[in-house]
């Protein structure tokens, strides 16, 4: 990549072109990693937090495909809140 430089007439300008790169990554469909979330029994958020960073004893490591954020990931594809993701909410009782 090249640099841009400016003249001004006070003084010479170098400019580095800014690159930022997000990778995307390849996240479960919602209902799929709705699925296997619940199936792990996690109970809260606390739970959460420490099953993501490795913590949570007795309960399978957090594969790739799971997002540590899914409030922001599923966001738009079905993201009802932390007790249903979980599946810690109210039971419907009909």
């Amino acid at each position: 990549m090249e640099n841009t430089t400016t003249e001004t007439s006070a003084s010479i300008i170098t400019e580095k072109p800014v690159v930022t790169r997000r990778r995307r990554r390849a996240f479960k469909e919602f209902s799929d990693a709705l699925a296997f979330v619940r199936a792990l029994g996690i109970k809260s958020r606390k739970e959460w937090r420490l099953w993501i960073k490795g913590e949570l004893e007795g309960v399978a490591r957090k594969p790739d495909d799971v997002p540590a954020h899914p409030d922001g990931v599923y966001k738009i594809s079905g993201w009802q809140g932390w007790r249903h993701w979980l599946g810690t909410g109210a039971k419907d009782l009909h």
